[in-house]
């Protein structure tokens, strides 16, 4: 199966571990390769999008920022994710079509076993809201990009429902902030100054999407 230009990369993880390492090395201006010298830098700042740099995505915050790339071809699955600031990372190739949930089961728990700084997000407390509160939440919600959800509450919870989607549950962080377990979102309601709900805010991965309440 051979491929040209985009996917034309053949390597091995350890060969791909050494190509992380070098960049983490002329980060810290130790690397006696001068692997791209100057550009390093370049590559891995955010351009056109916080999450995108040169050949690399980004994520993380501050000094936990990691960069990397996937990677698919007829049969093969990859993934590297390598830290800015520290000398950690990770190179993860399988032999498989349909095996990114298995990258990232497997690069979790080398983030855990390692104790990689950032990776997991905080685990956060929820606190008891009044069931004539959540009550209010319930309805319809549609923002101008097209994105339409509703609030649903199932005995003392919530449930955001969006369009092909199973329900999602909310847990309350405080009355009007709520987070999900499955997906790194929160999720805001908006109230007017007479207190009605008027919409919320939904914040996933740095993004944010307003929608207002229809009912």
């Amino acid at each position: 199966y051979p491929e040209m230009a985009v996917a034309g990369l053949w390597t091995t993880p350890s060969d791909l571990a050494r190509a992380g390492l070098e960049l983490q090395l002329t980060l810290k201006g130790e690397s006696n390769r001068d692997f791209f010298g100057d550009k390093v830098l370049q590559m891995l700042t955010p351009g056109i999008d916080e999450e995108i740099g040169i050949g690399f995505f980004l994520s993380g915050k501050g000094k936990a920022v990691r960069f990397g790339h996937g990677g698919w071809d007829e049969g093969f699955v990859a993934q590297m994710t390598a830290y800015k600031e520290f000398g950690m990372g990770a190179v993860i190739m399988l032999n498989s079509n349909e095996g990114f949930p298995m990258l990232n089961e497997i690069e979790r728990a080398i983030a855990r076993e390692y104790e990689w700084p950032g990776y997991f997000p905080e685990q956060k407390v929820t606190v008891k809201v009044a069931p004539e509160v959540l009550n209010t939440y319930i309805g319809d919600y549609a923002a101008k990009s097209g994105f339409q959800c509703s609030i649903m509450k199932e005995k003392d919870s919530l449930f955001l429902k969006s369009d092909g989607q199973p329900a999602i549950e909310l847990y309350p962080e405080s009355e009007l902030k709520f987070f999900m377990t499955t997906l790194n979102a929160d999720i805001t309601f908006e109230k007017t100054a007479k207190g009605e709900v008027k919409g919320l805010v939904i914040q996933q991965e740095g993004k944010q999407t307003s929608a207002e309440k229809k009912r």
